[in-house]
């Protein structure tokens, strides 16, 4: 689960909102927390190929970084946490076609 701090953001007010404007705007989706129960909270999926799982770790900073508050500073993943990530994307897996969801670009992104 990766929280979600609204007062961080300038214009997003909870973990739907967060969601929903992240798939509208870079056609990367994360599953609310609420639909758990979990407000402020997104579920991410790690059983896509790593290089989707890079590009969309990229859209999802750069959403981030355009909806940040005024006085939030986004600093950059470490390089362990890039290698749990490519090692969680290592794993196995046959969801990759239910998470892909096409960019602008051509690309795409899953997560």
């Amino acid at each position: 689960m990766l929280g979600i701090t609204p007062s961080h953001f300038s214009d997003i007010a909870d973990d739907v909102e967060f969601s929903r404007l992240l798939l509208a705007e870079e056609n990367v989706f994360l599953l609310p927390g609420a639909a758990f129960g979990i407000p402020d909270y997104c579920r991410i999926v790690f059983c896509a190929p790593k290089e989707r799982l890079g590009e969309a770790a990229d859209r999802i900073a750069a959403f981030c970084s355009r909806h940040a508050a005024g006085s939030v500073k986004l600093t950059p993943v470490p390089a362990t946490a890039e290698a749990a990530v490519s090692s969680a994307a290592s794993t196995p897996g046959g969801a990759d076609e239910l998470l892909s969801l096409p960019h602008a670009s051509g690309a795409a992104a899953a997560v």
